[in-house]
């Protein structure tokens, strides 16, 4: 405040006082944004997922088990054959038997009579076929047209639970012509795929 010309009092804005505050709120802002933080931090670094693998193998495998003609009243026939699984490890169910694309005319598979047996896997070395197959139990007998009703790996039959990693069994395959088979049947033909699956769970 100042006396200026007249006795008059001049009055002079205080424009000092908030420029320093401005200044000094700066200077703390500067400090606070500068400084060092406390850190926590947890990881799970290299995460991974492989696929199981299942396999199954056959003696037979993409080749009929039986492909007979001229079969009449009274035929019959076998053929053995080995199916392994092998595994990563992955749990898996048992191997079942269903059959696949069934076919029929003239009533055949009416008259065609299978029987399924298993029997441990042959020892090392043993040659394939019926010759090293033994100690085999029937797992399932009935007609061709009874098995073209398990037609899914949830209906199969002849069931057997091989180890996660490993596994075989040996089977005989038997089929024979009713010795009753009419005449009506003549001329007729019947087929069906055999497949042997399993799934892990």
């Amino acid at each position: 405040m100042a006396t200026g010309e007249g006795g008059r009092v001049r009055r002079y804005a205080p424009v000092a006082l908030p420029l320093a505050v401005a200044v000094l709120g700066s200077g703390v802002l500067v400090a606070r944004t500068s400084q060092a933080a406390f850190t926590a931090t947890a990881e799970a670094p290299g995460n991974s997922w492989s696929a199981a693998r299942i396999e199954l193998t056959a003696d037979v495998a993409g080749t009929a088990v039986f492909s007979a003609g001229d079969v009449v009243p009274g035929g019959s026939g076998e053929r053995c054959f080995q199916v392994a699984f092998s595994g990563t490890g992955a749990r898996i169910g048992p191997v079942r038997l269903y059959a696949d694309g069934f076919a029929d005319t003239r009533g055949m598979a009416d008259h065609l009579l299978l029987i399924v047996e298993t029997a441990p896997p042959r020892p090392s070395g043993a040659p394939a076929g019926c010759a090293s197959f033994s100690g085999g139990t029937t797992a399932w007998a009935g007609t061709l047209r009874e098995l073209s009703t398990h037609s899914s790996y949830a209906q199969g039959v002849a069931p057997w639970q091989p180890g996660p990693t490993g596994g075989a069994r040996e089977y005989r395959v038997s089929w024979s012509y009713s010795p009753a088979a009419p005449d009506s049947t003549q001329g007729g033909v019947a087929g069906a795929g055999l497949v042997w699956r399993t799934e892990t769970l």
